[in-house]
């Protein structure tokens, strides 16, 4: 079930893209439209790729058809 971006910071998660791609990987940002110009009509979650530790990959809130909680946030 999809709901705000926000509440997936710390899960590890699974993503279904309204294109059909699935992307699994631990949320470890969330930028809201208030804090961030660039993405001023979406929010955005950052989810690092499981092969490159050191580069994010960022999906607007559009691009989410779906998400799966895999490992539940870290409260």
């Amino acid at each position: 079930m999809k709901e705000g971006l926000w509440n997936y910071l710390t899960a590890t998660v699974r993503l279904t893209l309204v294109d059909g791609e699935i992307v699994e990987g631990y949320v470890d940002d969330y930028s809201s439209a208030i804090d961030n110009k660039e993405f001023a009509d979406e929010p955005y979650c950052v989810i690092p790729e499981p092969t490159i530790d050191i580069n994010d990959v960022t999906y607007k809130d559009s691009e989410i058809k779906d998400v799966e909680v895999l490992k539940p946030p870290i409260i």
